[in-house]
């Protein structure tokens, strides 16, 4: 039998219980023939434990710092549980990534803080489509200098046009170049923002794989690349078409894993337009740690 059986052969013979303990230590407490005596004396009490061993800050005593943002509504930012110096920090970060500017500033009476933008940033179409993604891209650096990385991206929420709440952790303050790549409409594919020449000429090829062609591209606006695809790929009920363009995404992923860069967040940012909605999630890449 192995080592770890779960179910292992009862014994051949029954076990005989433990010798009798006298606390006071006298020979007299266990007899000759102790484990067939029939002498019977109780046990004491067992010791009192000792506090378990810590092993670094993985112990009882430590709890790690967990905040939250949330995108509200079309136009707002709200921030929970994270420190004075963090939202003054975000609250600069987006005055220089935001052109149009923070309309409002100021605390929730029920807990957090909340910036107000200029503008509709969440709505995720037209012209402030792409300045959107730029500024979630300066907020995703802003906390890694902080030392806040993102923990989980998700839905908490059944409204129609919901956004994600992004889950930060609290760490070591890092470096890290971030970009964008944004699924829009039914068939189109935005670099935003890459760190260099190099890494958006890798996505263009990847792009270029997809079996259908690509119907356009060009540089729709400063620092952003669009590709447009055939076919219908982010709307399509097309099985070969629904493949591939799964397919098409791991090859996203591949070449920019092989050029030292990671997906660091999937976000939604955007409201859509309920079941009209040509809402996606956004990604965005991060240099490797």
């Amino acid at each position: 039998m192995g080592l770890f059986d779960k179910n292992p052969a009862p014994p051949s013979q029954p076990l005989a219980p433990p010798p009798s303990y006298n606390a006071g230590g006298s020979s007299s407490s266990v007899n000759s023939g102790a484990y067939g005596s029939d002498k019977k004396e109780p046990f004491p009490p067992p010791p009192a434990a000792e506090s378990p061993y810590q092993t670094g800050q993985a112990g009882p005593s430590y709890q790690a710092a967990y905040g939250a943002v949330l995108l509200s509504s079309s136009d707002k930012i709200r921030l929970l549980n994270f420190p004075e110096h963090v939202i003054g920090v975000v609250g600069d970060t987006i005055t220089r990534a935001w052109p149009p500017g923070i309309q409002t500033r100021g605390r929730l009476e029920y807990g957090g803080f909340e910036f107000k933008l200029k503008g509709r940033p969440w709505y995720g179409q037209g012209s402030e489509a792409v300045p959107a993604r730029r500024l979630m891209i300066h907020f995703l650096h802003c906390m890694a200098t902080q030392g806040w990385h993102l923990a989980a991206s998700t839905d908490l929420s059944k409204k129609s046009w919901d956004k994600d709440t992004l889950f930060f952790r609290a760490g070591p303050p890092v470096q890290r170049m971030f970009f964008s790549v944004s699924f829009n409409e039914y068939d189109k594919i935005r670099i935003i923002d890459p760190p260099n020449d190099a890494i958006k000429n890798a996505l263009i090829s990847a792009v270029h794989t997809w079996p259908m062609g690509i119907q356009d591209q060009k540089e729709k606006e400063y620092g952003c690349y669009q590709l447009k695809l055939r076919g219908s790929p982010w709307a399509t009920s097309n099985g070969a078409q629904v493949s591939q363009s799964r397919l098409l995404a791991l090859n996203l992923m591949s070449t920019m894993d092989n050029l030292g860069y990671e997906l660091a967040a999937c976000v939604d940012m955007s409201i859509g337009a309920g079941d009209e909605s040509n809402d996606i999630d956004s990604w965005f890449f991060a240099s490797k740690l």
